[in-house]
C-alpha cells in the first residue's frame, strides 16, 4: 500500500509594508479578519512567541519580525503539517 503525499505551494505578492503582512498572521484580530471570506467570523487567538501554538490551527516555529515567519498549519482531526509553513 502506498501512502499518498500531498504538497500545495502558493506565492503571493501582497502590496503592503512588510511589517503589516507580518501583524496579519501573529495579531488574533487581523488574522481572525484575514482567515475568512466576508459576511463571516472566525474565532482567533495568537500568542506569536517561537514555540507557542496558535489556535488557528498550528505552531509558530520562528519568528523575525518583518522578514521570516514560519509556523506549522494543521485543521482538525487533521495530521500536522510536517514542515513549517513560512511567510
Amino acid at each position: 500500500m502506498t501512502t499518498a503525499s500531498f504538497e500545495l505551494r502558493l506565492t503571493r505578492f501582497i502590496r503592503a509594508a512588510r511589517e503589516k503582512v507580518y501583524d496579519a498572521f501573529v495579531n488574533a484580530e487581523l488574522l481572525s479578519a484575514g482567515h475568512c471570506p466576508r459576511g463571516m467570523t472566525v474565532q482567533a487567538t495568537a500568542n506569536a512567541r517561537g514555540g507557542k501554538r496558535h489556535i488557528v490551527g498550528g505552531h509558530h516555529v520562528e519568528l523575525r519580525r518583518p522578514e521570516h515567519l514560519a509556523y506549522t498549519w494543521a485543521w482538525k482531526g487533521a495530521a500536522r503539517c510536517p514542515k513549517a509553513c513560512t511567510r
